[in-house]
């Protein structure tokens, strides 16, 4: 996150030595498009069962980040000079780790997701500042999970997760307008609003975990124009 600022601080001193050029042309576009690649960290909040008899062998549940990447389309209306409405289609690649502590060991529970994200946010932004704006940004995205991790007779105790999910999603970003294309990195967090834990689980995972509630934070370069 650090050098994500030291980049936004670099790209707005640069915005104050040039003039502005760029944003009569741009930025007065009602409708553009774009792409965007995203490098993502996610993980779960973990609602956890009582402690009982039933799952007294375990210690501890942790919940380990591991990186992960995003490639979508976007698509922007300018319906007003400070708000935008956006549709970012994309596909979300991402791999949590659940860690059970017990008294026989560590089991590892690792999640590989792959996702159809739907995201519909609004967009509000600064006056600019010669080629540079700052913008905050909220929305809801819905996702599409492709593989659920349906449990095998090899994994019998795979966490399954469900295939439709409800996030919201909030952050931050610059626009910074070239001559041929609209420069806009942005950090968002995202949290799911309902439990994505399936109810076919084993009884290890029973005995642990009642919920898990997905958890992202993503830094995106999109390129617009």
């Amino acid at each position: 996150m650090k050098w994500f600022f030291c980049f936004s601080l670099f790209t707005f001193h640069f915005s104050l030595l040039s003039g502005q050029l760029n944003f009569y042309e741009k930025g007065n576009k009602a409708l553009y498009w774009g792409i965007s690649l995203g490098f993502n960290s996610s993980n779960f909040s973990i609602d956890r069962q009582s402690h009982s008899a039933l799952n007294d062998s375990i210690l501890s549940v942790e919940d380990k980040s591991s990186p992960g990447f995003n490639l979508g389309l976007i698509g922007n209306w300018q319906f007003n000079r400070y708000f935008d409405l956006r549709f970012i289609p994309n596909m979300t690649f991402a791999e949590k780790n659940i860690q059970y502590n017990t008294r026989d060991g560590i089991v590892d529970n690792r999640i590989k997701t792959t996702y159809i994200t739907l995201p519909v946010c609004v967009r509000f932004k600064s006056e600019p500042v010669n080629d540079l704006r700052v913008f905050v940004i909220a929305g809801l995205k819905y996702d599409y999970n492709i593989d659920p991790q349906n449990r095998t007779v090899n994994e019998p105790n795979r966490i399954s997760l469900k295939k439709n999910g409800l996030s919201a999603e909030y952050g931050i970003g610059i626009q910074y307008f070239f001559p041929y294309f609209i420069f806009s990195p942005e950090l968002k967090y995202s949290h799911s609003l309902i439990n994505m834990l399936d109810g076919n689980q084993s009884d290890l995972n029973n005995s642990a975990i009642r919920g898990l509630y997905p958890r992202t934070l993503v830094f995106t370069l999109n390129f617009e124009g």
